[in-house]
């Protein structure tokens, strides 16, 4: 008997296909991974599986010998027939404690006319012991880790017997590489007690590191489905992207690059020269975010000083940071760098209106045509640029964030996580992007948790730690293993 097979399956918006005739097959006690890239069909896939979206007619999907018509698999069968999730965003409460977060779903044991909470806080425990995770019940889950947050969603999300498949959807997307191999291994002892889980995400390195099989999905149809023993890296890029996979060289610093952006502060000093993309690496807690902040006039104390070409520049406001020719990538792109219920047309367009004023109003067809340049420059992926912004995919969500930034035609570039949750087609568009703006003269500088990223992108990497710079890296020796042993070399000698 399988866990889950999906027949047909094929979902339609607007006569335009999601998915198209997507079949798979997820043996039981068994980790099948789900790849593709941007507008594949893997959030829509999740949402049927959920019974958010309801399938078009023709397909069917059986669960655990249970079986049905595709467009009468409900939300209601989906949880009845053991179908667990854990979604991105977690849905889980900081303020509360891992228990409270639990019983949310399940409801609160009650005792007389109140909850039962030592009876409560002993099943809990009881439950985090059983899936190894990190906490206990009466903790807080904003004191937690990442990757311990994520357990307890898992654990949560497994509470109940009845829940035989676990699909897990991009559930390493905000995670830092230390953490994520925590939940790997977690996700790994709990497959060798005989979960099922589907694994829908978008790091190589990952799935091939925890999947028994791997369906890859384009264009709403399904690529293929490998063994795990039968890929690797370079097959899955082919298959995700279509096409032979090539690696884009970045481009030699250019010698008489001019410095374009230097600070200092209490502990850190840093220059940025024209056409230089300088990361910064380190634990979560290294500072790269703040200093980006800083920089951008979101944090206004922690620098004594600052200059853009020369000028000395104090932006205690991103308004002001803009105006100096600032522009800045923040990490999370639905909270803070868009309006999710806005057209892609309006997310594209709304921080350049004073372009398009005139007379009392707005030119709203330059606007148009524009926000149409944008989205063919970038290749956004939408079914129209007047769909909401929340309906894309991760990787075209941040396509445009970044196309955003980069039409002001900034001086200074900051970007923190730009590739965080994209796949790895909007990843290479995106860092192609990046690089081009440096051609262009634009001093960037990366924030960023993988170590990969910070390979392929940059051409110097600075280590820091609290704050603080320890040591850099230069290219063209730069990898993500010559990166970490730089960073656990200098973390020791900091520490002693």
């Amino acid at each position: 008997m399988t866990a889950l097979r999906l027949t047909g399956l094929s979902k339609t918006f607007g006569g335009s296909k999601a998915l198209d005739d997507v079949s798979l097959e997820v043996a039981p006690g068994t980790v099948h991974a789900v790849l593709g890239g941007n507008g594949s069909g893997k959030s829509t896939l999740v949402k049927i599986l959920a019974g958010v979206h309801t399938a078009d007619p023709g397909g069917h999907l059986e669960v655990g010998g249970h079986r049905a018509r595709a467009e009468r698999f409900t939300a209601h069968r989906s949880r009845a027939w053991g179908l667990r999730f854990v979604h991105q965003d977690l849905g889980l409460i900081g303020e509360a404690t891992v228990a409270e977060n639990i019983a949310l779903t399940e409801g609160f044991p009650r005792r007389g006319g109140g909850i039962a909470w030592r009876s409560l806080h002993r099943d809990v425990d009881e439950l985090l012991e059983r899936f190894d995770v990190a906490a206990r019940a009466q903790d807080r889950l904003d004191t937690l880790s990442p990757a311990t947050r994520t357990m307890v969603a898992v654990a949560r999300a497994l509470r109940d017997p009845a829940g035989s498949v676990l699909v897990l959807d991009e559930p390493t997307a905000s995670l830092p590489p230390r953490e994520v191999e925590i939940l790997l291994g977690a996700l790994r002892r709990s497959v060798a007690k005989g979960r099922t889980i589907v694994y829908v995400g978008h790091r190589l390195e990952e799935v091939l590191a925890l999947a028994d099989d791997i369906t890859v999905l384009r264009d709403g149809r399904r690529a293929g489905t490998l063994a795990r023993a039968e890929v690797d890296e370079r097959t899955l890029i082919e298959l995700i992207t279509g096409g032979t996979h090539t690696t884009a060289h970045r481009p030699a610093i250019r010698a008489d690059g001019d410095e374009v952006l230097a600070v200092a502060g209490h502990q850190v000093e840093l220059s940025v020269a024209a056409g230089e993309v300088v990361g910064l690496a380190g634990l979560a807690d290294c500072g790269a975010r703040e200093l980006l902040q800083a920089v951008h006039g979101q944090r206004p104390g922690i620098l004594r000083s600052m200059r853009v070409d020369g000028k000395a520049v104090r932006p205690r406001t991103p308004a002001q940071a803009i105006s100096a020719g600032i522009s800045y990538v923040p990490p999370d792109r639905l909270a803070q760098a868009s309006f999710p219920d806005l057209s892609v047309r309006d997310n594209l367009t709304l921080p350049l209106l004073r372009r398009y004023w005139s007379h009392g109003r707005i030119r709203g067809r330059h606007a148009a045509t524009d926000a149409d340049r944008l989205a063919r420059r970038f290749a956004v992926r939408a079914p129209s640029l007047t769909a909401p912004f929340g309906a894309l995919s991760g990787g075209n969500q941040q396509k445009v964030v970044v196309a955003r930034a980069l039409e002001t035609r900034p001086r200074v570039l900051l970007l923190d996580e730009p590739t965080q949750g994209v796949d790895v087609g909007a990843r290479r568009d995106i860092h192609t992007a990046v690089r081009g703006a440096a051609e262009e003269g634009a001093a960037v500088l990366v924030a960023s948790t993988d170590f990969h990223e910070l390979a392929e992108l940059c051409d110097r990497v600075v280590v820091l730690h609290h704050g603080r710079p320890l040591t850099e890296a230069t290219a063209p020796g730069l990898s993500a293993h010559a990166l970490l042993t730089l960073l656990q070399s200098a973390l020791e000698e900091a520490l002693v």
